[in-house]
């Protein structure tokens, strides 16, 4: 996971072009008419944006007379979101921007309303509250956001990581083959708030199953490169190799980087190593 450059531009004049692209005239005078309402709850917005708390926002009951108007605004494939999809990505690293950093298992398929767009209509089309998402994590997300006041999810357009491991993998051996296990282990130099929003995000996203799920085939991909190493350089050479393989891959895509810290934990796996022969 890596934390996501946000949107630039002026929230409000993406909310004006998308109001100016709608078709049907009645529809569009009532979301005109909304205009200093919802210029209103984008600087309350942004406010909170800053200084990362937009979890205090309350969803605000006057929206709800508008809400169907509000959410026709919204179409993940409409011209005005592709064209958001297409800024946010040019903002990112290459090696990062057509994959989800809620995860980093799947490519962006779909756009996370950080607060839920049934609670928050105001927001649906507000570009800093739009984070590019897999549909695997959308949906795990659902309208869930705090619990008991603290948030739930990370918002990687806010939150910093640490620069330290805290996601490992364990390597089981069994009857049926090669399995894998990954959790998550903080060391007293992570802030304790930080580390459990980490956990809470790796929960609630299902984060350590899922890549135990993608580890099978991404592990055959593996064991096959560095058999064919193998064949010309000692293990000591093959394990170097992954070793700088994996720094340079975490410097691209983060330093707990899943598919990374497989990789460390099988080079240190005894009985992996004794069987690329």
């Amino acid at each position: 996971m890596k934390k996501l450059v946000h949107f630039p531009d002026n929230c409000m004049d993406f909310f004006r072009d998308a109001v100016e692209r709608k078709q049907d005239g009645p529809l569009k005078s009532r979301l005109k008419s909304l205009e200093a309402s919802i210029n209103l709850e984008y600087d309350n917005y942004e406010a909170e944006f800053r200084t990362k708390t937009i979890e205090k926002l309350k969803p605000n009951a006057f929206f709800d007379l508008y809400k169907d108007d509000l959410l026709s605004l919204y179409s993940y494939q409409s011209y005005i979101i592709r064209q958001l999809r297409t800024r946010l990505s040019g903002l990112q690293a290459a090696t990062i921007r057509n994959t989800c950093q809620n995860c980093t298992l799947i490519p962006i398929q779909s756009m996370d309303h950080i607060l839920p767009k049934e609670l928050y209509p105001e927001f649906c089309i507000n570009p800093l509250n739009l984070f590019p998402s897999c549909q695997t994590c959308n949906a795990h997300k659902s309208k869930s956001l705090t619990k008991g006041g603290k948030r739930l999810f990370l918002n990687l357009f806010l939150d910093e990581l640490p620069e330290e491991q805290y996601l490992f993998a364990d390597v089981r051996h069994g009857k049926d083959g090669i399995d894998f296990k990954f959790h998550l282990k903080f060391s007293k130099n992570i802030d304790k708030s930080l580390a459990t929003l980490i956990a809470s995000h790796y929960a609630l996203l299902h984060l350590p199953e899922r890549m135990r799920l993608s580890s099978g085939s991404y592990f055959a991909e593996f064991r096959n490169t560095l058999a064919a190493a193998r064949k010309r350089l000692t293990n000591r050479e093959v394990v170097q190799m992954v070793v700088e393989k994996t720094a340079d891959d975490k410097f691209c895509y983060g330093t707990n980087y899943w598919k990374s810290v497989l990789e460390e934990a099988l080079v240190n796996d005894a009985i992996f190593l004794s069987q690329l022969k």
